[in-house]
Protein backbone atom coordinates (compact mmCIF):
# COMPACT_ATOMS: atom_id res chain seq x y z
CA UNK A 1 0.00 0.00 0.00
CA UNK A 2 2.59 2.17 0.94
CA UNK A 3 5.76 2.03 -2.03
CA UNK A 4 5.88 -1.88 -3.17
CA UNK A 5 6.45 -5.23 -1.91
CA UNK A 6 9.84 -4.90 -0.79
CA UNK A 7 9.11 -1.49 0.68
CA UNK A 8 12.16 -0.13 -1.24
CA UNK A 9 11.83 2.06 -4.55
CA UNK A 10 10.55 1.83 -7.56
CA UNK A 11 7.34 2.58 -6.15
CA UNK A 12 4.36 0.54 -7.90
CA UNK A 13 2.35 2.89 -9.30
CA UNK A 14 -0.78 2.19 -7.57
CA UNK A 15 0.94 2.74 -4.22
CA UNK A 16 0.49 6.07 -1.99
CA UNK A 17 4.14 6.99 -2.58
CA UNK A 18 4.00 6.35 -6.33
CA UNK A 19 0.56 8.62 -6.64
CA UNK A 20 1.77 11.36 -4.53
CA UNK A 21 5.42 11.04 -6.60
CA UNK A 22 2.65 11.77 -9.96
CA UNK A 23 -0.05 13.80 -8.48
CA UNK A 24 0.68 17.43 -9.53
CA UNK A 25 -1.10 18.63 -6.52
CA UNK A 26 1.18 17.74 -4.35
CA UNK A 27 3.82 20.14 -3.43
CA UNK A 28 7.10 18.81 -3.76
CA UNK A 29 9.28 21.49 -2.93
CA UNK A 30 8.33 21.45 0.74
CA UNK A 31 6.91 18.40 1.42
CA UNK A 32 9.29 14.97 1.29
CA UNK A 33 7.22 11.28 2.21
CA UNK A 34 9.33 9.08 3.17
CA UNK A 35 8.75 5.44 3.70
CA UNK A 36 9.94 4.13 7.32
CA UNK A 37 8.02 0.95 6.94
CA UNK A 38 10.10 -2.73 7.10
CA UNK A 39 8.28 -5.81 6.05
CA UNK A 40 8.09 -8.05 9.04
CA UNK A 41 8.01 -5.73 12.17
CA UNK A 42 5.35 -6.20 14.36
CA UNK A 43 3.66 -4.10 16.95
CA UNK A 44 6.18 -5.05 19.47
CA UNK A 45 9.19 -3.70 17.27
CA UNK A 46 7.78 -0.18 17.92
CA UNK A 47 7.27 0.40 21.19
CA UNK A 48 10.01 1.96 23.01
CA UNK A 49 11.63 5.11 21.31
CA UNK A 50 15.12 2.60 21.46
CA UNK A 51 13.89 0.17 18.84
CA UNK A 52 15.95 -0.55 16.19
CA UNK A 53 13.35 0.24 13.91
CA UNK A 54 13.47 4.53 14.88
CA UNK A 55 17.25 4.46 14.16
CA UNK A 56 17.29 2.49 10.80
CA UNK A 57 14.91 5.19 9.54
CA UNK A 58 16.58 7.74 10.91
CA UNK A 59 20.10 6.46 9.46
CA UNK A 60 18.83 5.13 6.20
CA UNK A 61 15.98 6.88 4.95
CA UNK A 62 16.05 10.14 6.67
CA UNK A 63 19.61 11.01 6.82
CA UNK A 64 20.30 10.35 2.92
CA UNK A 65 17.52 13.14 1.99
CA UNK A 66 19.69 15.67 4.58
CA UNK A 67 16.65 15.48 7.03
CA UNK A 68 16.44 14.80 10.54
CA UNK A 69 13.85 13.56 13.10
CA UNK A 70 12.88 17.07 14.00
CA UNK A 71 11.17 17.68 10.45
CA UNK A 72 8.98 14.49 10.87
CA UNK A 73 5.52 15.91 11.23
CA UNK A 74 2.93 13.25 10.26
CA UNK A 75 3.15 9.77 10.54
CA UNK A 76 1.15 6.53 8.92
CA UNK A 77 0.94 3.64 11.14
CA UNK A 78 -0.37 0.08 10.28
CA UNK A 79 1.13 -2.21 12.31
CA UNK A 80 -0.46 -6.13 13.49
CA UNK A 81 -0.19 -8.32 16.43
CA UNK A 82 1.89 -11.65 15.53
CA UNK A 83 -0.18 -14.89 15.64
CA UNK A 84 -3.43 -13.84 17.33
CA UNK A 85 -4.95 -16.21 19.50
CA UNK A 86 -7.79 -15.01 22.02
CA UNK A 87 -10.61 -13.45 20.03
CA UNK A 88 -12.95 -10.75 21.67
CA UNK A 89 -14.96 -10.30 24.11
CA UNK A 90 -12.35 -11.91 26.32
CA UNK A 91 -10.81 -9.71 28.34
CA UNK A 92 -7.18 -10.89 27.04
CA UNK A 93 -8.26 -10.85 23.66
CA UNK A 94 -5.29 -9.90 21.30
CA UNK A 95 -7.25 -6.62 20.08
CA UNK A 96 -6.62 -5.59 23.60
CA UNK A 97 -3.21 -6.29 23.52
CA UNK A 98 -2.75 -4.51 20.51
CA UNK A 99 -4.30 -1.34 22.01
CA UNK A 100 -2.06 -1.27 24.66
CA UNK A 101 1.16 -1.52 22.55
CA UNK A 102 -0.33 1.04 19.44
CA UNK A 103 -0.54 3.49 22.97
CA UNK A 104 2.83 2.64 23.30
CA UNK A 105 3.99 3.07 19.26
CA UNK A 106 2.35 6.81 20.12
CA UNK A 107 4.27 7.53 22.87
CA UNK A 108 7.28 6.23 21.19
CA UNK A 109 6.78 8.10 18.05
CA UNK A 110 6.23 11.53 19.98
CA UNK A 111 9.66 11.25 21.70
CA UNK A 112 11.53 9.90 18.64
CA UNK A 113 9.71 12.91 16.40
CA UNK A 114 9.07 16.00 18.43
CA UNK A 115 7.78 17.96 16.11
CA UNK A 116 5.40 15.26 15.11
CA UNK A 117 1.74 16.90 14.34
CA UNK A 118 -0.27 13.84 13.28
CA UNK A 119 -0.57 10.70 13.27
CA UNK A 120 -3.09 8.63 11.19
CA UNK A 121 -3.57 4.74 12.07
CA UNK A 122 -4.74 1.90 9.78
CA UNK A 123 -6.24 -1.53 11.21
CA UNK A 124 -4.70 -4.51 9.24
CA UNK A 125 -6.34 -5.40 6.08
CA UNK A 126 -8.87 -8.79 5.27
CA UNK A 127 -6.91 -11.76 6.74
CA UNK A 128 -9.82 -14.27 5.00
CA UNK A 129 -7.07 -15.34 2.53
CA UNK A 130 -4.69 -15.84 4.93
CA UNK A 131 -2.56 -19.02 4.19
CA UNK A 132 -0.53 -18.43 7.80
CA UNK A 133 -1.42 -17.82 10.91
CA UNK A 134 0.35 -15.00 11.21
CA UNK A 135 -2.51 -12.41 11.28
CA UNK A 136 -5.61 -14.74 10.10
CA UNK A 137 -9.31 -13.52 10.95
CA UNK A 138 -11.19 -12.81 12.90
CA UNK A 139 -8.25 -11.27 14.46
CA UNK A 140 -7.21 -8.92 11.26
CA UNK A 141 -11.25 -7.46 11.58
CA UNK A 142 -10.57 -7.06 15.73
CA UNK A 143 -7.42 -5.33 14.92
CA UNK A 144 -9.75 -2.64 13.70
CA UNK A 145 -11.90 -2.17 16.81
CA UNK A 146 -7.78 -1.54 18.86
CA UNK A 147 -7.16 1.48 16.40
CA UNK A 148 -11.13 3.03 16.92
CA UNK A 149 -9.97 2.57 20.49
CA UNK A 150 -6.91 4.39 19.97
CA UNK A 151 -8.54 6.86 18.38
CA UNK A 152 -11.83 7.62 20.54
CA UNK A 153 -9.00 7.38 23.84
CA UNK A 154 -7.27 10.78 22.09
CA UNK A 155 -10.36 12.68 21.44
CA UNK A 156 -11.66 11.56 24.70
CA UNK A 157 -8.31 12.74 26.41
CA UNK A 158 -8.41 9.51 28.67
CA UNK A 159 -6.41 6.84 29.17
CA UNK A 160 -5.59 3.45 27.06
CA UNK A 161 -6.36 0.75 29.73
CA UNK A 162 -2.68 -0.30 30.47
CA UNK A 163 -1.68 2.02 28.20
CA UNK A 164 -1.70 5.49 30.01
CA UNK A 165 -1.95 8.85 28.49
CA UNK A 166 -1.32 9.17 24.93
CA UNK A 167 0.12 12.73 25.12
CA UNK A 168 3.24 13.51 27.09
CA UNK A 169 3.24 15.74 29.63
CA UNK A 170 -0.88 16.30 29.65
CA UNK A 171 -2.82 14.89 32.18
CA UNK A 172 -5.59 12.78 30.97
CA UNK A 173 -9.04 13.93 32.11
CA UNK A 174 -10.51 10.59 33.50
CA UNK A 175 -14.08 9.37 32.38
Amino acid sequence: EWCSQSSGPPCAPWTFMGKAATDPSVNHYTLVIVNGAVDGQDVAAWTSPASPNFDRIKAARLAPLGLSENQVQAVWVKLYDPKPSVSLPADSADAKVLLTNLGLVLRALRIRYPNLRIVFLSSRTYGGYATTDLNPEPYAYESGFAVKWVVQAQIDQIQIPRGGDLIAGQASRAR
